[in-house]
């Protein structure tokens, strides 16, 4: 009986996703649907805080910090802001507040760019999906499931200035392309974007590594290819820069609020932390690491954890768990090239339906240091916290 109605439900959302796929420009409907879905039934800005809450913007956020940043690219915050503070660490994340000048934005442009950058995420996933499976329905499946979590709703629900979602853009834009000087630029900006993005490049590497081993490349070309090696030149040509400007400009970094000592602070919150990376995402990945044990590529499977590891342990090495687990994305592509390989194609949208699923349902929650657990809540709970008149997060 169970059985047969969700059976029968999974017919009915799958007519209704061929509907919506079906026609021209079906990608940019998918990262509409997939944004509505997210911000109805998953998460809503609470907008009022960022116009109106003095309090909020003076003692939580880092709006100062940038607009700083935009008016003198090489001031040192750390000697304004106290250290640890968010302010503190913004001295070398260059790339907004330098968009921010040349197009003359202030706080609510910033603001407004920055959602923008998450419409385009969404689209960027909806493309990168397409791309792997060829199946319009397995996109807009994975992209609903991905705008349910942090990674895709941050950039309508970070209201303190920091800009994770313009990262995550670059990091899938860095996926989506294949020339390797695109996706050297593009894991280029986002480190200069935040240094998260940095350390979960390591993620992107390992995508275009897979993608030629399906293609049919042997061992040399798909590690050392033209592709993967413009994401280590990324590396290389970001700690070069950084250097020279810290040496140059009298720069420093703070390193108040990072270290090993935070993973064991954070302990408490190592498994909610981690689920919210990806949340039903995780089942794509899971899913992906059997097959890869079964078919032997062992090698590729340890590299894979590995880099999820590096992601999960620098996020529980910081304050802000989940903004940092967001990093993890690139894995679910890594996940779906490999599911794409060695599933069928009602198989895999299956799995992507599942997925997506468990991430809708889910509440978006937000870990951040040893036990703080918040939920970002969605439209309808949202409409009734303003009509009590409480504040909300």
């Amino acid at each position: 009986m169970t059985y047969a109605f969700l059976v029968a439900l999974y017919d009915r959302i799958h007519a209704l996703a061929e509907r919506i796929v079906s026609g021209r420009f079906a990608t940019v409907r998918i990262a509409l649907w997939a944004l509505a879905l997210g911000l109805v039934f998953t998460t809503f800005p609470n907008y009022p805080k960022l116009l109106w809450d003095k309090e909020f913007e003076k003692t939580r956020c880092c709006w100062n910090a940038v607009l700083e940043k935009r008016d003198n690219l090489f001031l040192d915050l750390n000697k304004v802001y106290w250290a640890g503070s968010h302010n503190s660490s913004a001295t070398f994340r260059l790339t907004v507040p330098l968009i921010a000048k040349l197009l003359g934005l202030g706080k609510l442009g910033v603001f407004v760019f920055q959602s923008v950058c998450g419409v385009l995420l969404l689209w960027v996933v909806a493309r990168i999906v397409l791309k792997i499976t060829s199946d319009l329905v397995a996109s807009l499946f994975v992209t609903c499931g991905v705008a349910s979590t942090w990674a895709g709703t941050t950039s309508f629900i970070e209201l303190r200035g920091l800009f994770d979602g313009e990262a995550l853009l670059f990091l899938s834009c860095a996926v989506l392309f294949e020339g390797p000087w695109l996706v050297g630029l593009f894991v280029f900006l986002g480190a200069w974007t935040d240094e998260r993005a940095l350390t979960a490049s390591c993620l992107v590497y390992l995508y275009h590594v897979y993608r030629r081993q399906r293609q049919g490349s042997n061992w040399r070309a798909s590690y050392c290819g033209a592709t993967p090696i413009a994401v280590v030149g990324a590396w290389v040509g970001y700690l070069v820069l950084r250097f020279a400007m810290a040496r140059y400009y009298h720069m420093t970094t703070n390193t108040v609020t990072v270290g090993l000592r935070f993973v064991f602070i954070n302990a408490n919150n190592l498994p909610i932390g981690s689920w919210t990376a990806l949340e039903g995402g995780w089942l794509l990945a899971f899913a992906a690491m059997v097959i890869l044990a079964q078919k032997r590529r062992i090698v590729f499977l340890i590299l894979y954890i590995l880099a999820i590891s590096i992601v999960l342990i620098v996020s529980m090495s910081v304050f802000d768990i989940t903004r940092s687990m967001a990093y993890a994305l690139p894995a679910v592509f890594i996940a779906i090239e490999v599911l794409r390989e060695f599933e069928s194609g009602p198989d895999l949208r299956a799995l992507c339906a599942v997925s997506s699923a468990v991430s809708i349902l889910w509440p978006n929650y937000y870990a951040q240091f040893r036990h703080e657990i918040y939920w970002n809540v969605p439209l309808p709970v949202r409409v009734l916290t303003w009509y009590s008149g409480a504040r909300g997060d």
